[in-house]
């Protein structure tokens, strides 16, 4: 029998040899769930040292042996180990590593498939919650922004740890072999781990891409087995970043082109349309295993490695995620040119005071009014109203429609006529307005329209009306608003020269 005991928390267990694995492996304590590495020549050499040597008996059936006294103990000779392997020092090759790589691929992909499914099941029954819950917080708060934003809140925390406790069974099915269960349960037992280091590789890696491209790439290359370190060596937060760093240390252009070759190989394959996306769930299992076959092999090439755990070092990487986030915005404002920054400087004057994700209707048709003025004197179609002949000078141009919709399609006609089309994009406003499109006389709107599909709140507004030019005044002489489920509603409006 073969002791097997835990390095961690000293928990032993006796084996049979001929149970044993063949070479030496990396075990997971059913204790402490720790992983530790197992070497069973060097452990059944220590159980032989631990047994008393016997011999067997003396018969006289051997003819060799004599009968009567004892002669001295022949010499033993003392078993030793076998020589240990030289070191390696390059990376194992590019056929070698597709091999490795599929070989555990074949073994493990009902595991990873398994997992997979239970992860989009998951995010599906998320977003299932999240419309349902939205609909029922926007009747308790009364259409206020604060029922779909709770409910955005908590069914995405939902669906992040749902993804999170995913994407850790999968890299402990892949770096242990474990069954969907087990795997499912490791996962779920180290979670926030998970969400901490992948939070923690998401600021970096992301800051490093602010960071003008290059600084994400080097970090994506350092960084990218932290997760196997977490679960191999149980190494978590920053220090497994660290060690994903020193591993790869003096290896940096192989790992870059392992991992460059499997993009490339990878991203036509998915392209390809209807059988892409099949097998992208092929795919995203395989390039774990890949990884997972070039972290192990950095490690076997470096199995003691001290690397720099301090406070400061730590530090500084969050402090460079942060500092590459901040530095997107400003990046973006100074090199997108003269149009992105009118864009962004009319989204803050028209937002106003306060957070809001719709804004006023009565703001935009200013605006649309402005630019239309803006327009007209550049066309050279309006001068001095007063110095104008009244012969050239019409005055239904200055009666103005306005139609403002959100999460409805249709279509509005006017005196028979096309007159706006309502593309029904979800949550986006739709403002139109215009001159000259009304009659002295009666004036008939007729407007087919139906409300988009599970809506946080509907709204179609027609408004006629009158505006000065130079006060910004305007009389409003006729308007409707729609807030129900849709059908076809007629309007009239009668327009006298009195009027305008």
């Amino acid at each position: 029998m073969v002791s097997v005991e835990c390095p961690h928390c000293g928990f032993c267990k006796s084996m049979p040899a001929d149970k044993l694995p063949q070479q030496e492996t990396n075990l997971k304590c059913p204790k402490c769930s720790n992983t530790f590495s197992f070497d069973p020549i060097v452990a059944s050499l220590v159980a032989s040292d631990d047994e008393p040597a016997t011999s067997p008996p003396l018969t006289s059936k051997d003819p060799e042996t004599p009968s009567v006294g004892h002669e001295p103990a022949a010499e033993q000779i003392p078993l030793e180990a076998p020589p240990a392997k030289p070191r390696r020092t390059e990376m194992m090759r590019i056929g070698e590593l597709f091999s490795a790589s599929w070989q555990s691929f074949k073994s493990r992909i009902w595991t990873l498939l398994g997992i997979s499914l239970l992860g989009v099941l998951l995010v599906l029954i998320a977003f299932f919650l999240m419309q349902s819950g939205m609909n029922l917080l926007m009747g308790l708060f009364g259409g206020s922004m604060l029922g779909p934003l709770l409910s955005v809140l908590v069914m995405g925390s939902f669906m992040f740890l749902a993804v999170t406790w995913v994407a850790a069974a999968t890299v402990y099915a892949v770096v242990d072999g474990t069954g969907v269960k087990a795997s499912l349960g490791l996962g779920l037992n180290r979670v926030w781990a998970f969400l901490w280091l992948f939070s923690l590789v998401g600021l970096i890696v992301g800051g490093g891409f602010g960071l003008l491209i290059i600084p994400g790439i080097l970090f994506t290359v350092w960084f990218s087995f932290a997760q196997y370190v977490l679960a191999a060596e149980d190494t978590r937060g920053m220090e497994a970043l660290l060690k994903s760093k020193e591993y790869v240390r003096g290896h940096g252009w192989g790992v870059f082109g392992r991992l460059l070759l499997l993009m490339l190989i990878f991203i036509p394959i998915s392209l390809i349309p209807i059988v892409g996306p099949l097998l992208s769930m092929l795919l995203g299992p395989f390039t774990m295993i890949y990884y997972n076959e070039i972290y192990q092999d950095l490690r076997e090439m470096k199995p003691d490695i001290t690397y720099p755990v301090s406070s400061g070092q730590k530090s500084l990487w969050i402090t460079l995620g942060i500092v590459g986030f901040l530095a997107m915005p400003v990046f973006t404002y100074f090199t997108a040119g003269p149009e992105f920054r009118q864009a962004i400087s009319m989204m803050g004057s028209m937002s106003g005071s306060g957070f809001s994700l719709q804004m006023d209707e009565e703001e935009m048709a200013r605006e649309l009014e402005r630019q239309m003025q803006l327009q007209l004197q550049q066309n050279n179609q309006v001068t001095d109203r007063k110095a104008q002949p009244a012969a050239n000078n019409d005055p239904l141009q200055d009666l103005m429609v306005y139609v403002y919709s959100l999460n409805y399609k249709g279509k509005i006609n006017l005196n028979g006529k096309d007159f706006y089309v309502i593309k029904g994009t979800p949550d986006m406003n739709y403002n139109y307005s215009t001159g000259g499109a009304l009659q002295y006389g009666k004036n008939i709107f007729k407007v087919d329209y139906s409300s988009l599909p599970n809506p946080w709140k509907v709204e179609l507004r027609i408004k006629v009306y009158k505006p000065n030019w130079e006060t910004g005044e305007r009389t409003v002489f006729k308007e409707w608003v729609l807030e129900d489920q849709g059908g076809s509603k007629t309007f009239e409006i009668e327009i006298s020269p009195e009027q305008t």
